[in-house]
C-alpha cells in the first residue's frame, strides 16, 4: 500500500472523525452502504486523505475529500467507499 492512510490502532488525532456532506465519520463507526449482492453493514477501520492504492485499486482520496475503508461485519472483506455513500447506524 502507498500513500497516507490511517489504520484504525493508530493515534493521530487529525484524522480520527471527518464531516462529509454533513456527515460526520470516525474510526470504529458502525456504517452500513449498497453492493451488488445488496445493502451490508461493517465498520470504518481506516480513512484515507491521499491518493493511495488498496489492493491493486488506485483510491482519488484527499484531505477535502477523504475516503474510508470498511471492513464487512459478514464476510470481514474490505473495501473503500465515499463518505457519501456511507450511512452511520446508531447502535
Amino acid at each position: 500500500m502507498t500513500g497516507t492512510a490511517v489504520a484504525a490502532n493508530e493515534t493521530s488525532s487529525f484524522v480520527e472523525e471527518f464531516n462529509v456532506m454533513s456527515k460526520s465519520f470516525k474510526l470504529h463507526d458502525h456504517v452500513r452502504w449498497n453492493t451488488p449482492q445488496g445493502e451490508t453493514t461493517g465498520h470504518i477501520v481506516r480513512i484515507v486523505t491521499e491518493r493511495t492504492t488498496l489492493d491493486g485499486h488506485t483510491v482519488n482520496a484527499s484531505r477535502d475529500d477523504p475516503h474510508f475503508e470498511v471492513e464487512s461485519d459478514k464476510s470481514g472483506k474490505r473495501a473503500v467507499h465515499k463518505g457519501e455513500a456511507l450511512t452511520r447506524l446508531t447502535h
